[in-house]
């Protein structure tokens, strides 16, 4: 919060060039960190792998599920019917690690 407003300029120029200086040593940190990791700025990584859940299970099980472990609430949900070509693709690019039930 404190960075977007220097950013913005509500603490005047001098902050502002400061606060600007440390978000591109950031970023510079950060692109260094992940040419080293996948070689190139272009590269893009392997896909996340992937969990089936039976469609009756509801939410809070899942969650409560001891074979998960949720570090951050964020759970996507992608469905596709089984049968659907777009399963097959989808499944042939992310490792699908278990399936829940």
């Amino acid at each position: 919060y404190e960075a977007s407003r220097a950013l913005k300029g509500d603490e005047g120029p001098d902050i502002t060039n400061l606060a600007r200086a440390l978000e591109r040593k950031h970023l510079h940190t950060q692109r260094k960190a992940w040419k080293k990791k996948h070689g190139s700025l272009w590269a893009k990584p392997d896909p996340t792998p992937v969990l089936r859940i039976h469609p009756a299970m509801i939410l809070r099980d899942l969650l409560a599920d001891k074979r998960i472990v949720i570090p951050n609430f964020l759970v996507t949900f992608v469905l596709f019917p089984d049968n659907h070509p777009a399963h097959q693709e989808y499944l042939r690019d992310h490792k699908c690690v278990e399936l829940i039930e």
